[in-house]
């Protein structure tokens, strides 16, 4: 078995770009029972940035399972792939809905390369208080509640002259090239080293 393996890129054919809005961070929209905003976004190769990040609260929980990861990590706890990184974006969440309800996050970052292609980069990993439930990307939420939240994506091929978007429909669990609803473009992305 001396094949060469070669990896290839998700590429997203948006099936009806009519059915997409383009807005950019710390604009407001509601998707289904959220109103959500983009606050803030980070990019970084530190799990130990992405664990502080997430606050005292969150950090060792986050460290806890991404150090399940064995191979991932340098010496000094950094992602070692070339062009890996992870995405920490800010999110205010609004729950609109009158019932409580366990609602799962599905949203990968969606990369736009200089030649106009889209790409699926990744997805949700963890968020803060879903950790609190033992749980990756799932929250239970009460009618009313309304807070900050961080989110944790692993994403590779980062390149600064890319376009980087956050498929801000959470509950639309269909596949990228079927998606209608909100693309955040992450227009004020800090890279940490």
């Amino acid at each position: 078995m001396n094949e060469s393996h070669r990896e290839v890129e998700p590429i997203v054919n948006f099936r009806s770009k009519a059915g997409l809005t383009f807005i950019k961070m710390n604009e407001t929209y509601t998707s289904g029972t959220l109103e959500c905003t983009v606050l803030k976004a980070y990019s970084t190769v530190s799990k130990q940035f992405a664990a502080d990040t997430f606050g005292e609260e969150y950090s060792q929980l986050l460290l806890d399972k991404i150090n399940k990861f064995q191979g991932y990590y340098d010496e000094n706890g950094n992602l070692y792939n070339e062009g890996h990184r992870f995405f920490l974006i800010k999110m205010h969440l609004k729950y609109l809905g009158k019932n409580t309800s366990k609602i799962q996050f599905d949203s990968p970052i969606i990369c736009k390369y200089p030649d106009g292609t889209y790409y699926s980069l990744g997805g949700i990993d963890y968020i803060d208080k879903a950790l609190l439930e033992n749980e990756s990307h799932h929250i239970t939420l009460n009618p009313g509640d309304e807070f900050d939240s961080w989110f944790l994506y692993e994403a590779y091929r980062y390149s600064h002259d890319k376009t980087y978007y956050l498929r801000g429909s959470f509950q639309n669990y269909i596949d990228d090239d079927s998606y209608s609803g909100y693309l955040v473009k992450l227009n004020d992305i800090e890279d940490v080293e």
